[in-house]
């Protein structure tokens, strides 16, 4: 559990350190920008059609039989190459063509969109290598290589973006780091693996475990939709409506103790591949004792690095930023911390289904929660910041309904072991 912290720890930390010094640098208004840009990030893994989250799944099924597991890899990959040119010259041409959303030239606007998505593409790539690596449970390998990488991007910043520079500075060395990144870990991918695991080598798949890849993809990626809105139609909004200075604000308090969630659920994300091995591998009922054991607890630590985060809230944004946006802004850190510690609860809950094969209960109920909070704010347009976080209160209330299928599958799995 240790290198899935250690390596989920890495990008919320580095974003920690380089809030105030971006701020500092690039203005109120293009850190707002920048903040928004980041939000894209959150939906690399839809360019591959959710299939490089399925690699956490079905790799540690397959290592179990006699199947080369390159083949599921390549196939991420090629999806991705298909995608990635339309994904970046899509959003030059309809930022182009939205000029004057936001405050810039246009040929400023279209640069903007042309490196936002090449950062989406570049992350992408470095999720599918490093989801491959966590799927032969090279855990320590992949977050020493997100380590280094996430450190060389922050001195690159450091010695690299001067007074006054703009965010497209910032954009240009975020997507070289995460390049460089990705590389490391395809590098450390080839290392790792079988000498005898290539794609040439590999015999035909049955065309079973393509169907398992697309449906696993499929619903992996309404899970991400739905992410998405959680995380990042709360800044769409405030930048719409309050625009891209407050957006700055806003996005300082959301990263503060979206880092405490992230900690939670690098926590919580070896009880995929665990539960895929133990349950779906081999179909055979387990121990559900052990595995309420293993519920309760991930729950319980789930819990506590938001709750730190509440408890530390005033020094530590007093240390961080300054004691006036401290105090300006404590409401809104105690609400999002709420918002957190409901989704918190819920780490284990979907890490387990998904283990499970159960990831299309996890996508719908989570892409229901999302599309309640686009429709509840657009049938009732939220008049601060405070009221946008409300709408994200709601939507992590009800996706704790995946508790009962969960307790459910656990009964089930008790009579089957007796």
């Amino acid at each position: 559990m240790t290198w899935p912290v250690l390596e989920q720890f890495a990008w919320p930390a580095s974003q920690l350190l380089l809030a105030p010094f971006l701020l500092h640098r690039l203005g109120a208004s293009q850190f707002g920008l920048w903040i928004l840009a980041l939000t894209f990030v959150f939906g690399a893994p839809v360019l591959s059609l959710g299939r490089s989250l399925s690699l956490l799944v079905l790799i540690p099924q397959q290592r179990s039989t006699a199947s080369p597991t390159a083949w599921l890899l390549h196939r991420v990959l090629r999806q991705i190459g298909w995608v990635a040119p339309v994904v970046v010259l899509s959003a030059t041409a309809v930022a182009w063509n939205w000029y004057g959303v936001v405050p810039v030239d246009r040929q400023t606007l279209a640069l903007y969109a042309a490196l936002t998505a090449g950062l989406v593409v570049a992350t992408e790539l470095d999720n599918a290598f490093a989801l491959a690596l966590k799927g032969y449970s090279r855990f320590r390998v992949g977050a020493l290589c997100e380590v280094a990488g996430r450190a060389v991007q922050v001195v690159a910043f450091l010695l690299l973006i001067r007074q006054g520079d703009g965010v497209l500075t910032a954009l240009s060395l975020s997507l070289a780091c995460t390049a460089a990144k990705a590389c490391l870990k395809a590098w450390a991918l080839h290392r790792s693996r079988e000498p005898a695991e290539s794609v040439a080598d590999a015999p035909p798949q049955p065309p079973a475990l393509a169907r398992e890849m697309t449906q696993l993809g499929l619903w992996n990626m309404l899970q991400v939709a739905s992410g998405m809105i959680f995380f990042g139609y709360d800044r769409w909004l405030v930048g719409y409506v309050a625009g891209t200075a407050a957006l700055g604000a806003y996005g300082i308090c959301s990263q503060y103790v979206q880092f405490s969630h992230s900690i939670a659920s690098a926590a919580g994300q070896p009880l995929i591949p665990w539960a895929a091995r133990q349950l779906a591998a081999n179909g055979q009922p387990v121990d559900a004792r052990r595995l309420r054991r293993v519920f309760l607890l991930t729950a319980l630590l789930s819990c506590v690095p938001v709750t730190l985060c509440w408890l530390l809230a005033t020094p530590a944004l007093s240390l961080w930023i300054s004691p006036a946006f401290a105090a300006a802004n404590g409401p809104l850190v105690d609400r999002l911390c709420i918002a957190f510690l409901l989704l918190a609860l819920n780490i284990p809950i979907s890490n387990l289904l998904m283990g499970m094969r159960e990831a299309r209960l996890v996508a719908l109920a989570g892409l229901v929660a999302g599309l309640g909070l686009v429709a509840a704010s657009q049938l009732w347009r939220p008049g601060g910041l405070a009221a946008v976080v409300d709408l994200k209160i709601g939507y992590a209330v009800f996706a704790l309904v995946l508790a009962w299928p969960l307790l459910r599958r656990l009964r089930v799995s008790s009579r089957g072991a007796t």
